[in-house]
């Protein structure tokens, strides 16, 4: 699988939102980097096709040009909720039904992505007794649901306790597929743990994306913390990193 975006442009109400944004995202893991407000998640549901833009974005594979309403995404929104009323499991019925699993496949796939997030003890429990770190689990496990073609996770750990993260960090670890994933984050530890690939976002403009080993070369930096003032910022100001990274 493989996205090509040319002079993907956004534009709300006289404001400037993204662009002329040029890349292309391959089967890797990529950390999606940048101040707050920069166009992230913006950017992200353009790819999504979740808003209009100006520019393409094309989806192929194997050479093979897709539509995107042929394509199986994975989506955990920044913001994710769950109906109190359903258990876990009928939770994961709803989006199995609205990913077009058929009846027959959804148990067996529901199971796999528990198991997947450690929630499958819990499958009975409602959403009302859920706590914050249990219900971002739903939310991953939801957008694991129907082996996704692409996986997008926007600002997953935001919120989540230390030994959540660590969890969440432990789950992507394992999954072990040959897809384009994003991880859109501002927490730089999470992208260096996880990630291959990074793509930097300034001001509506992706400013450099790549392999994190060949920039870190390239620009002579020994950590993606100096890469990010780096790319951002263009010099030492540790302070605006600081506020950048941690606000």
């Amino acid at each position: 699988m493989k996205l090509v975006i040319m002079h993907l442009s956004k534009t709300i109400k006289h404001h400037i939102i993204l662009q002329d944004i040029n890349c292309t995202i391959d089967n890797h893991i990529y950390g999606l980097l940048g101040p707050n407000g920069c166009g992230k998640t913006t950017f992200i549901r353009c790819l999504l096709k979740l808003m209009n833009n100006q520019g393409e974005i094309s989806y192929f594979d194997n050479d093979q040009r897709l539509s995107i309403e042929n394509i199986t995404i994975g989506y955990l929104p920044q913001t994710f909720s769950v109906f109190k009323e359903l258990t876990v499991k009928e939770q994961l019925e709803y989006f199995a039904t609205l990913k077009n699993i058929p009846k027959t496949s959804q148990d067996k796939e529901i199971e796999r992505v528990l198991k997947l997030v450690n929630m499958y003890k819990q499958k009975d429990l409602h959403g009302s007794s859920l706590s914050g770190g249990m219900i971002r689990r739903v939310g991953i496990a939801q957008a694991l649901l129907g082996k996704p073609q692409m996986i997008i996770f926007d600002e997953p750990t935001a919120g989540l306790d230390p030994d959540e993260r660590n969890r969440f960090k432990r789950i992507l670890q394992q999954l072990h597929l040959n897809i384009p994933i994003i991880l859109s984050t501002h927490i730089i530890s999470d992208i260096s743990s996880l990630c291959s690939h990074v793509i930097f976002m300034k001001d509506g403009e992706i400013v450099e994306n790549g392999s994190i080993d060949e920039l870190l070369s390239e620009y002579h930096k020994d950590n993606l913390e100096n890469l990010y003032e780096l790319m951002i910022h263009g010099d030492n100001n540790e302070e605006t990193i600081f506020n950048d990274l941690y606000d």
